[in-house]
Parts: C-alpha cells; sequence; structure tokens
C-alpha cells in the first residue's frame, strides 16, 4: 500500500504538532522542490515546527546560497540541526554558510555522533564544538 499523500494527511484532525520524516537529505533536493515540500508543510494547520536536519552545510557549504535561505526566511522558522562531528570540520565556508543561515532566521543546533578517536575525548567535546563556530 503507498504511503498516504502529506497534504491529505495534513486536513486530518490531529494532536500533532512535531514531527520528524527521515527520508535522506532534504537538502539534496533543488531549492524548487524543497520550496514545493516547504509550502506543503507549513500548509497543514497543526504542524509547529519544521526542523530539518543534514550534514550538507558541512561537507557542500556551497549549496548554502542567498536563495536557499530566502525560501527558509519565507516558510519560517525553518529549524536546522547541523552534524558537525569535529571542530576542523569548522571551515571558513562552513562558518559563512551558517552565519548566512542563522542571518536569515534559521535556529541552528547541532547533532554529532561520537567517533573513536575522532570524538570521543572529553577533550573534543561540544564545547570544543562551540568554540569552533564562535
Amino acid at each position: 500500500m503507498p504511503p498516504p499523500d502529506p497534504a491529505e494527511v495534513g486536513q486530518r484532525p490531529l494532536a500533532v504538532a512535531d514531527g520528524e520524516a527521515h527520508v535522506g537529505d532534504p537538502l539534496l533536493l533543488s531549492d524548487k522542490k524543497l520550496e514545493h515540500l516547504l509550502g506543503r508543510l507549513r500548509a497543514i494547520k497543526h504542524v509547529e515546527f519544521i526542523r530539518i536536519g543534514s550534514r550538507i552545510p558541512v561537507f557542500l557549504p556551497q549549496r548554502i546560497t542567498p536563495e536557499l535561505c530566502e525560501i527558509f526566511k519565507k516558510h519560517g522558522p525553518i529549524w536546522m540541526s547541523i552534524h558537525v562531528n569535529h571542530p576542523r570540520e569548522l571551515t571558513t565556508e562552513v562558518k559563512a554558510g551558517l552565519e548566512m543561515l542563522a542571518n536569515h532566521g534559521v535556529p541552528l543546533g547541532n547533532q554529532s555522533v561520537l567517533l573513536a578517536g575522532v570524538s570521543d575525548s572529553m577533550a573534543m567535546s561540544q564545547k570544543s564544538l562551540a568554540r569552533g563556530i564562535a
């Protein structure tokens, strides 16, 4: 049986205000497709939060463009959880992209994994990551 159309589901009365779909990285979609998706989600009356989890800002910071940020601003707030695992990933380009997102009203958080020998020590903690962004 195919999954239901999100627009149809969105018209049903539900108590769910915050959901998360795992369908790959949404920032791999074109701007046009992403804008369409965000518009459909924003049209669902009971959806209060839209969150995107992405590693794209870290390994492809060129994807963060003024046009993409305007889409987020239009449909916002769009919350974004980036995936930075080590302060060395915070290059000048990554920092510029994150700044552009923040300046367009995108609240940013980080979600990292513990990688043996990379991010599993107290010295390499969330505080280290936070200092890397500043």
